[in-house]
């Protein structure tokens, strides 16, 4: 197997690692380390990445169960403003997050006071067959009851039951996640067209962020 996928907990780093016969002119690693303490609206608004009217609208969704996509591309900040988001969600409902890659400071925000339950699913790139798969791990999450939903990365077929369970409401208080696209048309078009995620079912999307 050329390929590895793993999380140093004690640094809050994940590491990916390509050898041969995949790379055949040596190893290549790659680094990348999660920020311990979670970020919040008023933490975004000090760093100029938010204005405090998107603020008050981001909080505004939460507030009122909203169903969130984060859009943009890799680096822009979607797992920072995810977590932000979930801080923004009434105390008193209980959070499930579906993670392949950990990213959300889970247990910084549980200390802060949120019920929060984190799922840990296969990863996209070289995932054990003794893991969970995405959709397996989301409808155990829609067996759990009446939770805010979190997925951390919408890329695959678990998507379209997703969007069933929303439709028929029986998918908990507010739904968030991220997924990669430049625009909201192209988040609509890789939903719709790429995941088979019908217009009728899309139309339960409230609002999408596209981060730049």
């Amino acid at each position: 197997m050329p390929i590895l996928d793993l999380d140093l907990r004690d640094y809050r780093t994940r590491v990916s690692v390509i050898g041969s016969p995949l790379s055949r002119e040596g190893i290549a690693y790659a680094f990348r380390r999660h920020r311990s303490e979670p970020w919040t609206l008023p933490m975004l608004i000090s760093k100029g990445m938010l204005s405090p009217m998107a603020a008050g609208l981001i909080s505004f969704l939460m507030d009122g169960q909203s169903t969130v996509l984060v859009a943009g591309d890799v680096g822009s900040g979607k797992t920072s403003i995810l977590t932000a988001m979930i801080l923004e969600i009434p105390q008193k409902y209980r959070i499930l997050t579906i993670e392949d890659t950990p990213e959300i400071p889970i247990e910084k925000v549980q200390k802060l006071g949120w019920k929060v339950q984190s799922l840990s699913t296969q990863s996209p790139v070289a995932g054990s067959i003794s893991e969970v798969k995405p959709e397996v791990a989301l409808r155990a999450a829609l067996r759990l009851g009446n939770s805010a939903l979190v997925l951390g990365e919408v890329r695959g077929p678990e998507v379209k039951t997703l969007y069933e369970a929303m439709q028929i409401g029986s998918a908990g208080n507010s739904v968030l996640g991220t997924i990669h696209g430049a625009s909201t048309q192209a988040v609509y078009e890789r939903i719709v067209n790429s995941l088979s995620v019908t217009p009728q079912s899309f139309k339960v999307t409230d609002a999408v962020i596209v981060c730049a």
